[in-house]
């Protein structure tokens, strides 16, 4: 009787974990499936592509969801077995509730030694991995894009969350397809000096001209069709009353790659758009004396970095490699080192407090069963990331304060069943 009614807790536990579990998920990556079902409409990207994306991303996403999964399933399986009367059935019997719920907390201490040992080998290759499957299939869409079409820097495969979004055109191909003619771009950004601070490019020599400027056809490269002509003469114009910049170029290319970030030491996938023999137009930085400056150039480069796709360089890297990158009590890499251990033990103190918690309080249907869990985990979070902060800023005490969470649910928990088998 005693081995059937620990496998039928499990299973009550197990199904709300796993439904919990594929919920959160979805929540997490939403706009990514969003992104990713949008580009797979585009005629360079494979199924494959694709799936080689969402397969990498997945694993680091579910080790991130697995704790607060336990704690929705067990508050649910555990409060359902209360408001039928089981587990009155089962003392009434005169069975042992922890010895009914020991498999279960055996069970989730395996997990968390999983998700430990996942966190510290496994998920910063599926990390790597996914930002190569990124650049690949960025690589895809690029060499897809069909001339005379304009195109938002969301459908190159950088996302809503690239740096400064732009819109890009291009009239042809070079016949070797690895450059573009006729290019026109227009760039959301304040001004000139923002464009220089974020490594945008270094146009040539400047010449002022008093706002408003006559749009003539001096500004643009010659090769530029009528129509084409009179569509950057019309983008010009609404740059300098928006404080929008526009870049006209004969000719230029998009490379794609993944590069280290100069300001938090993050890999980011990121498009290096190189253009040639073209013009610059954009209001300048000085509201009082509002002038619009011309710039010509020769060559003029652009860095564009998805911020969406951050991936810190401590998270690609396995425990043993953060280890020897350790410089004292702070730092990225005992961040990384702290975030992956107190996660890990998350899972099982989770399933500590939650089975007696539900059998204790008694919980009026599953609404509040949800609502009780996401309290706690809200709790959890805030606290640790309290600890993580400190690691951040140099402060000794950020790693008890990172562990804090755990010693005090593990507590509570340990509490809560030494008042349930005493009731």
């Amino acid at each position: 009787m005693a081995r059937i009614l620990r496998l039928y807790v499990i299973r009550e536990i197990l199904t709300p974990t796993v439904m919990a579990l594929v919920t959160i998920t979805l929540m997490l990556i939403m706009r990514e499936i969003y992104q990713l079902v949008d580009l797979i409409m585009q005629p360079g990207v494979s199924l494959r592509q694709v799936l080689g994306v969402m397969g990498s991303l997945l694993p680091s996403v579910l080790i991130f969801c697995a704790p607060m999964a336990i704690l929705i399933g067990v508050i649910i399986g555990v409060g359902r077995m209360v408001l039928d009367r089981e587990i009155l059935a089962m003392r009434a019997s005169g069975l042992n509730l922890l010895s009914v719920f020991a498999p279960t907390l055996g069970l989730a201490a395996v997990a968390s030694l999983l998700i430990l040992f996942l966190s510290a080998t496994y998920i910063p290759h599926t990390i790597v991995r996914m930002l190569n499957h990124l650049e690949d299939l960025t690589r895809a869409v690029i060499t897809s894009l069909e001339p005379g079409r304009f195109y938002e820097s969301d459908k190159l495969g950088l996302g809503k969350g690239a740096k400064d979004e732009f819109i890009l055109y291009f009239r042809e191909y070079e016949p070797d397809r690895q450059g573009m003619r006729g290019i026109v771009l227009k760039l959301e950004a304040d001004n000139l000096n923002l464009l220089d601070e974020q490594n945008f490019g270094r146009p040539g020599e400047e010449s002022e001209q008093t706002n408003p400027l006559p749009v003539s056809d001096a500004m643009f490269p010659a090769d530029l069709t009528g129509e084409e002509r009179a569509y950057a003469a019309e983008l010009a114009a609404a740059g300098r009353d928006h404080d929008l910049t526009t870049v006209f170029a004969s000719s230029g290319r998009i490379d794609v790659g993944i590069r280290d970030s100069e300001s938090d030491g993050a890999k980011k996938l990121s498009l290096l758009l190189t253009l040639k023999n073209g013009s610059m137009h954009q209001k300048s930085a000085d509201s009082t004396n509002p002038q619009y400056i011309t710039s010509q150039f020769e060559d003029f480069e652009m860095f564009q970095m998805r911020e969406a796709a951050i991936q810190k360089e401590a998270r690609a890297l396995t425990n043993l490699e953060l280890r020897s990158d350790l410089q004292g009590w702070a730092g990225s890499a005992m961040r990384e080192i702290v975030d992956r251990q107190a996660r890990g033990w998350a899972f099982f103190v989770f399933t500590l407090i939650g089975i007696p918690l539900a059998i204790r309080t008694r919980l009026g249907g599953k609404s509040w069963a949800i609502l009780l869990a996401i309290m706690l985990m809200l709790v959890y979070f805030v606290l640790m990331q309290m600890g993580l902060t400190m690691i951040d800023n140099g402060k000794p005490l950020g790693i008890a304060v990172a562990f804090l969470p755990n010693l005090l649910f593990l507590m509570v928990g340990v509490v809560l069943w030494w008042q349930t088998l005493r009731s």
